[in-house]
């Protein structure tokens, strides 16, 4: 059957000339580029420069319509190339051959770029673009894409690939092709097969995300767009057929690129889709997407394409038919030369092997002869065991699976042996029961079992001298804080009680002096005296410390605060955000000095109505601030130099617990002195 042209076919599809319709469409998602010109060709819209995808120049041109995808899609044509517009909005029915006047702005497309419309006017009807003679290089390097293309050669093979879809297989002179139906595939598969054929379609293909073209392939909407020049061969298994022999020796140097005929008898039945065919002392692998009963020994006649696999040449989407049936071909004894060599390729071979280890997929194994490994899969369905170590003797399909090369040569890498039945593999002799696993297992049992006794051992004697160390540090915290408890006491008693004393007779001789310098004197002292009580009861209070005693910091903050409210009527309060962490005994001691200090400087200097320690926490930090709202200072003025040495501790502890001090301060704004601990960091240091 001879189809008309895919062009004539179009015209007669099409009626006369239209009215003038247009179509409105909202906004396109992209904005025209400011001053850019106007681009009026459709290549110009396919190849513009991608410099930014939100800012495209605006389109304006007349084009036809060469391909209406199912989808929504419009494929354009005109003189200079392609392009495309979306059509799901639109309510027109394009057809194949419409002249349109499309004006809007350009979008980047999948590979090629496209025209977002804002009016399309139709023109009128008429004849679709010569499509161009494209080979399948042609089609892979893009320059064609989305123009209508002409493409010849030979149906390899038709695939039903969905309800209303299918793909052809070309085989051309220049390599595969394949050509996609959207719709209305043929009923009749066989009639492209081994005929010749020209394709007129729409250039397209699988594009990545990176733009570029993965597998070209030709989009057709129904088999009209399919023209048989010549129809296969009536009787295609009455052609003469080509040696193995030959096939093998010119597989890709054979000019012609229909199907071929060979004869010979079957080494298996359909194995690793398809099967092995020898004739005389020559066998090539045959792939066939049939399942056709198939015995070894039948003899067959097989029609199929030639081809290279991956070492030796093959017959590629064949047909075949069993003529009688005989004896199963006997296998041929490899050597490892013959084996490394891939002379056995595609052979059916007997081998004596070692088993190296057991396959994790599938029913197959890891073998060895003289220093070669293979692959050998075992026959499907079937429950074949051997333990590594075993002597095996293997009658199977060799395959070469991976080459490589050097220089000229192409050298095999990569074997496997394909079993056709149980009988196949004949196990000749069993490791030993004590073999190297076993004896590895029961010396890592051994050692695993003496590393478990020294490290249960190594623990106790950890754990006896952590308990040791344990008891031997509280008692000398105890120790220490019992002798700490009574200096304190000691202090209280007597110079505590001293120093309150002789405060008392100060007070009671002041008001009786009646000379001006006397007097001053006295009060001189009387303030000299005053520090030195303030400064004996913090000595005294350091004695007794409760951080040192490992209680909660919140709890040791409280008592600070107790304890200088004695010597002020200031409020000094302490506030929590978060739940506070236990922490290390010399950490929590520098905060309290910190503390300590920085409130001690807001009642001497700031003049403040109240001052608060905050503490805030959560799983990451600890962040301490002692803040008041007294007459504040300027920072910038403040140095060493200048007697400021409380501030200089306080950095200098701060700097122990691997951070900073914080200091802000503005005149008649208060002072805030702070700080923020790593938890994680600080406990990693300090423990």
């Amino acid at each position: 059957m001879r189809l008309p042209p895919f062009p004539i076919l179009l015209a007669l599809c099409l009626g006369g000339m239209v009215t003038t319709v247009t179509a409105q469409q909202p906004p396109p998602p992209v904005k025209p580029a400011a001053g850019a010109q106007i681009l009026r060709r459709a290549n110009d819209v396919a190849r513009y420069p991608e410099t930014d995808p939100e800012l495209q120049p605006p389109v304006e041109i007349e084009a036809t319509v060469t391909f209406v995808d199912p989808g929504g899609t419009v494929f354009l044509q005109d003189e200079s190339g392609a392009t495309f517009i979306r059509n799901s909005k639109f309510g027109l029915t394009m057809r194949p051959g419409m002249r349109l006047r499309i004006k809007g702005t350009r979008v980047p497309g999948l590979y090629i770029g496209g025209i977002a419309q804002d009016t399309v006017d139709v023109l009128g009807e008429g004849p679709v673009p010569t499509p161009v003679k494209v080979t399948p290089d042609e089609l892979a390097d893009g320059r064609y894409h989305y123009r209508l293309v002409e493409l010849q050669g030979v149906g390899r093979s038709m695939e039903i690939t969905g309800e209303n879809t299918a793909s052809l297989r070309l085989n051309t002179r220049s390599g595969l092709a394949e050509v996609r139906f959207d719709q209305n595939p043929p009923e009749d598969t066989h009639e492209f097969v081994d005929a010749e054929l020209k394709v007129v379609g729409l250039a397209a293909g699988a594009i990545n995300d990176r733009r570029q073209l993965v597998r070209p392939y030709i989009r057709v909407a129904d088999v009209r767009a399919i023209t048989i020049e010549m129809g296969p061969p009536a009787d295609p298994f009455a052609q003469e057929p080509v040696s193995v022999a030959a096939l093998l020796a010119a597989a890709n140097r054979n000019p012609d690129i229909h199907r071929v005929k060979v004869k010979g008898t079957a080494l298996s039945g359909i194995l690793g889709g398809g099967f092995y065919l020898r004739e005389g002392r020559k066998s090539l692998f045959v792939h066939t997407p049939y399942a056709e009963p198939l015995q070894p020994g039948d003899e067959v006649e097989a029609l199929g394409f030639p081809q290279m696999g991956n070492f030796s040449a093959m017959l590629a989407d064949a047909v075949f038919r069993v003529t009688a049936s005989g004896t199963p071909p006997s296998p041929t004894a490899v050597t490892a030369k013959e084996l490394a060599n891939g002379s056995c390729d595609s052979e059916l071979v007997v081998v004596t092997a070692g088993i190296l280890q057991r396959s994790v997929i599938g029913n197959a194994w890891v073998a060895e002869v003289e220093n070669i490994s293979f692959r050998v899969i075992g026959p499907p369905d079937v429950a074949m065991d051997f333990e590594p170590g075993s002597r095996v003797q293997f009658t199977g399909l060799c395959r070469v699976n991976a080459t490589r090369s050097e220089g000229y040569r192409t050298f095999p890498t990569a074997y496997e042996l394909r079993l056709r039945t149980p009988a196949d593999a004949l196990l000749l002799t069993a490791p030993p029961w004590w073999n190297a696993a076993r004896l590895t297992l029961a010396l890592a049992g051994v050692a695993g079992a003496g590393l478990l006794v020294a490290a249960w051992a190594g623990l106790l004697k950890r754990q006896v001298n952590r308990q040791l160390g344990l008891l031997q540090l509280k008692t000398q915290q105890e120790a220490v804080l019992e002798e700490r408890q009574r200096i304190a006491r000691e202090f209280h008693d007597t110079l505590e009680q001293e120093l309150a004393g002789l405060s008392l007779r100060l007070d009671a001789a002041t008001p009786r002096v009646a000379d001006d310098k006397a007097r001053q004197l006295l009060e001189q002292q009387r303030k000299l005296l005053s520090r030195l009580q303030t400064e004996t009861r913090d000595f005294v209070w350091d004695l007794r410390d409760a951080s040192r005693n490992e209680v909660p910091l919140l709890e040791a903050l409280q008592g600070l605060v107790d304890h200088l409210q004695t010597t002020t009527a200031i409020p000094l309060q302490v506030e929590v955000i978060g739940e506070t962490p236990a922490l290390p005994p010399l950490v929590q001691h520098h905060l309290l000095r910190i503390s300590r200090e920085a409130v001690n400087n807001a009642l001497k200097y700031a003049l403040p109505q109240k001052v608060v320690i905050k503490v805030e926490t959560d799983v990451q930090a600890l962040k301490l601030t002692v803040s008041d709202d007294g007459k504040g200072f300027d920072p910038s003025k403040m140095s060493v130099s200048g007697g400021h040495f409380g501030l200089q501790g306080m950095r200098e502890r701060s700097r122990k617990l691997h951070t900073e001090l914080s200091l802000q301060s503005t005149p008649g704004g208060g002072t805030s002195v702070g700080l923020t601990l790593a938890l994680p960091a600080l406990r990693a240091s300090f423990t």
